[in-house]
């Protein structure tokens, strides 16, 4: 027998030593060869997959909109009134909808879950009043520089609401236009298909 056979020989003497010792130690184990495959050095842990985040921009129900005859609530919107752009022109909703969602969606989708930006949080000048709105909708806080909601999120005067129903409504001026609501613009177009 050569010196490694020897050796092999030597080492399963050691290792059945130590399991007849364990068994007769209490609280002593003989910790065995892990045999799984090991993971290469250059392979990373697989993270959890991240849940889905909502898609969808919109306005909470009582978030108004500057139409041609005043300021109304977004739920009470409809396909043709005339929305106050940036440009200072009113151009008529081409395409509106809504979507409701209840509780239970709410409380697994929490990112469906609208953002809250109380007056004077953008600008100076906005809003004059509190907002809910998607974490999609985008909101004009430069000159021309636009964000989703969900971007400002931790900035002073902007939380996330935890709701147990709501409705978003969704519109379009038939292209992408900033529009007026309560003393900032927020963007609509249309939806990518």
């Amino acid at each position: 027998m050569g010196r490694r056979g020897l050796r092999m020989k030597e080492a399963q003497s050691d290792n059945r030593d130590l399991a007849a010792n364990a068994q007769e130690t209490p609280g002593a184990a003989v910790i065995g060869i892990d045999r799984r495959p090991r993971q290469q050095d250059d392979e990373k842990p697989k993270a959890p997959p991240r849940p889905a985040l909502w898609p969808l921009p919109g306005l909470a129900p009582m978030t108004k909109v500057r139409t041609n005859f005043g300021d109304v609530h977004a739920v009470a919107l409809r396909e043709g009134d005339k929305i106050l752009t940036i440009t200072g022109d009113h151009k008529p909703i081409v395409w509106l909808k809504r979507v409701f969602l209840d509780e239970r969606f709410l409380s697994e989708k929490q990112d469906a879950n609208p953002f809250r930006i109380q007056a004077g949080a953008v600008t100076a000048e906005g809003p004059v009043s509190d907002i809910l709105v998607s974490p999609r909708q985008k909101v004009r806080i430069g000159r021309n520089r636009w964000v989703e909601a969900s971007e400002l999120d931790g900035k002073p005067g902007i939380e996330r609401e935890a709701e147990t129903g709501l409705s978003y409504t969704m519109f379009h001026l038939g292209q992408p236009e900033a529009i007026y609501c309560e003393g900032v613009y927020l963007m609509t177009s249309p939806l990518a298909e």
